[in-house]
């Protein structure tokens, strides 16, 4: 994930999951480091003239879409 996104700017642990943020989004991982749900208000997205980052983030979201359901 910060291969993607960068390190997070904070995070926080409620419970035994992990809320790592970027911004106001993040990503939950829970006590084995596995990503179990996020929240995208806008956080995410890359504004690289390539797209390079937006077609990884992508790529990023498929997996975890995978995982996650």
């Amino acid at each position: 994930v910060e291969d993607l996104l960068g390190p997070p700017n904070s995070t926080l642990k409620k419970n035994n999951d992990i809320y790592a943020y970027w911004g106001n989004s993040y990503i939950i991982f829970n006590k084995e480091g596995f990503v179990i749900g996020w929240k995208n208000n806008g956080d995410f997205y890359t504004d690289a003239k390539t797209g390079e980052e937006s077609k990884q983030l992508q790529q990023m979201y498929n997996v975890l879409q995978k995982e996650f359901y």
